[in-house]
């Protein structure tokens, strides 16, 4: 089992040898951090409109999705770039949604962002989603996080696209992921 042990601290794995150790955390932190970019391109691309990649809270238009960042409903307060763990809000494509740099660190606009995305997603699947984002027991197993990174790509590449087809398709997935996520990938 892995443990976090205050920041900047090592990662210690009860009755696991040092070298073997080494190469599951380096493996782990590796899987992490590719899961994590995998979702911020994939908030930021499903912000396509016709004139560009629209910031969901204020509106403004974009030119190139990199101008965007994933924003988060519900903020856990964490370290947001710690390699070492995936919190179940940094997953859930329902809680991330493109913002403008604006917007997502200096704008007070999270009622805004918030009362928005209840009316887009409803508000059942919305006290679903915050209930779901506060889960502290969530851990994949690394497996878990494999598979979830092959799904994550798939959905990228079909979002890389501008073929209609391909955005449906892509579209058809995030919503099988949100599932999958909520029912526990049952």
């Amino acid at each position: 089992m892995i443990h976090k042990h205050g920041k900047g601290k090592s990662i210690k794995m009860a009755g696991v040898p040092g070298p073997v150790r080494y190469l599951v955390i380096k493996k782990t932190r590796a899987i992490i951090t590719s899961i994590k970019h995998l979702i911020r391109d994939i908030v930021r691309m499903r912000a396509a409109s016709s004139g560009g990649y629209a910031c969901y809270t204020c509106g403004k238009v974009f030119r190139d999705w990199h101008d965007l960042q994933s924003g988060h409903c519900e903020h856990g307060g964490r370290n947001i770039n710690d390699s070492t763990i995936l919190y179940a809000r940094d997953v859930n494509l329902d809680n991330l949604r493109a913002q403008c740099p604006y917007c997502n660190f200096y704008g007070s606009k999270n009622e805004k962002f918030k009362a928005k995305l209840k009316k887009e997603i409803g508000p059942t699947r919305f006290d679903w989603m915050q209930l779901w984002n506060r889960q502290t027991g969530w851990r994949p197993s690394f497996r878990e996080m494999a598979e979830m990174k092959l799904k994550l790509s798939l959905m990228r590449n079909f979002l890389k696209n501008d073929d209609p087809m391909d955005m449906e398709i892509a579209t058809a997935m995030v919503e099988e992921y949100q599932q999958e996520l909520y029912s526990g990938g049952k």
